[in-house]
């Protein structure tokens, strides 16, 4: 077939050039702390794209995806906090 073809050949050429010290460099800045959030929604919260359209409706997707994300954030706090907290109070008995 020479769609699979074709294919091979792309990501050859793609793994070629991510083999160079310039591609890894510049690979590098994507793992910064502000890549996170995005890197989240998209695979804990499957949102590589909007399901609604206009303007307004994706505002309002956008927002509840954000606040998900926050509370998410806001239950891992709590629950290492409580970890915490009954490590010390075993430790103190």
């Amino acid at each position: 077939m020479l769609s699979d073809h074709y294919a091979e050949i792309t990501r050859e050429r793609h793994r070629d050039r991510m083999n160079t010290p310039e591609s890894a460099d510049r690979y590098k800045q994507r793992q910064h702390f502000g890549e996170m959030p995005f890197a989240v929604m998209k695979v804990c919260f499957d949102l590589r794209r909007f399901l609604l359209r206009g303007l307004a409706c994706v505002r309002a997707e956008w927002q509840w995806c954000g606040t998900a994300f926050n509370l998410k954030k806001l239950m891992n706090l709590r629950a290492a906090l409580r970890a915490e907290q009954c490590k010390l109070a075993k430790i103190e008995e």
